[in-house]
């Protein structure tokens, strides 16, 4: 009896923690295909000529793009995330691919900001608010990488959250939300119809990119708040989706026409004596100056949230402006 009972826990333990193939197998199928001529061509020959074709058949018409970014980040973190069919794990690339996301888009967008907040036990929980410091985000998206993933989601809070941490932002900048949706449910505590009106009221574009299948609810929300659905079908495929919401999206008709945007350029000064900051009530030797206001937290001044930043960025932003004609090989 004793041994059973200890092979069936080890059964019951091995069931929990997945198969050992799970861990180690590879898409054999997707290493060589045949082409239309029944002969063998490799997946680099195959993506080659897949990116060849997106660079033809690319819209280069031109278009206007807003400067000023406001995203908010909302990652699965229920227990759907936990799954294995994307390799190493659901969870793993996530984290992975949101990181090195998190760099490239302040890399492309120097004065945008971005939050980031995860969906478990039916509540949302904020993990950074909006900033521009991309160091803090990808340290607090590290940090939630061994933190506990189960319970189920809940789409609707963490709409209601991102909406409401949105809807201030200022309207010279575009209200963004990019959902990474691992479950197939959702658990809600109301009608998400009535998040959903909310949120084109405030003009805010919902994306999503679904790890598992399509669900209806997700596709009626991106698709009325003119944002984008993906679904996943591999690794690389994830990268290529995530990597899309790096450039600024186009700006709608029913947006306003530009507007001048009053900013601070401070100058960082070092002092040989410390000083005492009103904000911080703490001692600094060296401070921003700045004309408008004296104490800057990352991208807005906290005093009078006008936009600090410098010459370098907002040249940078504006360098990738001029439309570059098609070069196809």
């Amino acid at each position: 009896m004793a041994a059973t009972e200890e092979r069936l826990n080890a059964e019951a333990a091995a069931l929990e923690a997945g198969y050992t193939w799970e861990q180690e197998y590879k898409r054999s199928w997707d290493v060589i295909q045949e082409d239309a001529k029944g002969q063998l061509s490799t997946t680099i020959d195959r993506l080659k000529a897949q990116l060849k074709r997106t660079r033809l058949y690319k819209d280069a018409r031109p278009i206007q793009r807003g400067v000023i970014r406001h995203l908010m980040l909302i990652v699965d973190m229920s227990a759907a995330i936990q799954g294995k069919d994307l390799k190493p794990s659901r969870l793993s690339l996530v984290i992975e691919t949101l990181d090195k996301f998190i760099k490239d888009y302040f890399d492309q967008n120097p004065i945008s900001q971005l939050g980031i907040m995860i969906m478990r036990d039916g509540i949302a929980e904020m993990v950074t608010e909006l900033s521009g410091n991309p160091l803090d985000h990808t340290r607090a998206l590290r940090s939630r990488k061994l933190s506990d993933s189960n319970g189920e989601p809940s789409l609707q809070n963490a709409l209601e959250v991102a909406f409401a941490s949105l809807r201030h932002t200022p309207v010279h900048g575009s209200r963004e939300v990019l959902v990474v949706m691992a479950a197939l449910t959702t658990s809600d505590p109301g009608d998400i119809q009535t998040t959903l009106k909310s949120l084109m009221a405030e003009n805010i574009k919902v994306s999503m990119i679904g790890l598992a299948a399509e669900v209806h609810i997700c596709k009626q929300i991106t698709k009325k708040t003119n944002g984008s659905y993906g679904i996943v079908m591999n690794e690389s495929h994830f990268e290529e989706l995530v990597q899309t919401f790096i450039l600024p999206p186009k700006r709608v008709a029913i947006e306003k026409n530009a507007e001048m945007v009053l900013m601070g350029f401070p100058n960082r000064i070092v002092e040989k004596l410390a000083t005492l900051c009103a904000w911080y009530v703490e001692m600094f030797t060296s401070r921003s100056f700045c004309t408008i206001a004296y104490s800057i937290d990352h991208v807005v001044i906290k005093i009078c949230q006008k936009l600090a930043s410098i010459a370098l960025d907002v040249g940078q932003r504006y360098a990738k402006y001029p439309l570059i004609a098609q070069y196809v090989t």
